[in-house]
């Protein structure tokens, strides 16, 4: 994992009874997703809805897709990020509970090319989020290409564009297998991790942040789960 220093999170004083709102993807399976009823699912709606149970803390669910989370948290639409992926840049903005879960980054490319990183010239990735940095630390010589969304990555690699994809490992095989069935490698390991938490804009919510933490160090909070 690159080196990261997760904030401490402030002390809590004091009891909350209004119902927070914790923005999560709709689309973005293994972690947060809609089921045909409506409802959340996935591995951070479950982690999250265990936290909040033992911090005691009324709260619901509201579906944001992930590129506009970020200001949805800012002008205040929604008090916390269900699952956000901590780097230094965000450790900025801000404030984290401990990891949920150990994610990553990983390359796809389509079978009928050879899986070698080492002649990788071409890269594409989503312009939002933490792959596009990490692409240009782990990756200096090749040419990376900021592209919209998983969907526009994979399809330059299958149009030629580009030699790889690079994505989240546990949510782009779900999107490979959905829209290019049996045409890609899985990325066998991360080359890259990434911790995922529940993230509160800094210096706000320090009541929530510190019910968070004491939920999170309670025994009957499930381990950090790592699906990398």
């Amino acid at each position: 994992m690159d080196a990261i220093n997760i904030c401490a999170i402030p002390a809590w004083r004091k009891k909350i009874t209004e119902v927070l709102k914790f923005c999560h993807d709709p689309d973005f399976p293994p972690f947060s997703f809609v089921d045909e009823d409506g409802v959340p699912r996935g591995t951070l709606i479950e982690q999250t809805t265990k936290a909040m149970e033992l911090a005691g803390i009324p709260f619901r669910f509201v579906a944001i897709p992930m590129s506009v989370q970020a200001g949805a948290l800012a002008n205040g639409e929604v008090d916390a990020i269900a699952g956000l992926a901590i780097t230094p840049q965000r450790l900025q903005d801000h404030d984290f509970a401990p990891p949920f879960v150990i994610t990553g980054g990983g390359l796809f490319s389509l079978k009928t090319q050879p899986a070698d990183n080492d002649r990788l010239r071409n890269i594409a990735t989503p312009a939002a989020g933490p792959l596009l940095p990490a692409c240009r630390r782990h990756f200096p010589e090749a040419r990376i290409i900021a592209v919209d969304s998983y969907l526009a990555a994979l399809a330059m690699v299958q149009a030629g564009d580009a030699d790889a994809a690079a994505l989240n490992i546990d949510v782009a095989p779900e999107v490979c297998e959905r829209f290019f069935p049996a045409q890609f490698h899985i990325a066998p390991k991360p080359f890259f991790s990434l911790p995922l938490a529940i993230a509160v804009k800094k210096g706000k919510h320090a009541a929530l942040a510190g019910a968070l933490l004491a939920a999170c160090e309670n025994p009957d909070m499930p381990e950090i789960s790592d699906i990398s």
